[in-house]
């Protein structure tokens, strides 16, 4: 979790990354999100908050979508967030028919 707030400090001050490091950056952090550990979920959810410029944000769907129907607040509020950020027209028809199915929210 230690390198994964120093990512996010950095990203937060400015640093920049080539495309090739943003990548393997992504692919490598999106494996975190198999973890049980809400609070590593929420680390990875800022963390591509503020990544931009990644092809394959549409691999993140599935499990943002997942955290926003499960029973943890934070990851809810956290994954509605993140799913503004990496929303498109190829995937918007199904976040909103996710997001309209979704009873109870808060």
């Amino acid at each position: 979790m230690e390198t994964l707030t120093n990512l996010i400090y950095l990203l937060n001050q400015g640093e920049k990354f080539s495309h090739s490091e943003k990548e393997n950056l992504f692919f490598n952090v999106t494996k975190l999100l198999h973890s049980q550990d809400s609070e590593l979920k929420r680390l990875v959810f800022i963390f591509i908050n503020h990544l931009q410029s990644i092809d394959n944000y549409f691999i993140l769907t599935g499990p943002l979508l997942n955290e926003i129907n499960g029973e943890n607040i934070i990851l809810k509020t956290t994954g509605l967030r993140t799913i503004g950020h990496i929303i498109d027209l190829s995937n918007i028809a199904v976040v909103k028919r996710h997001l309209e199915t979704v009873s109870n929210f808060f």
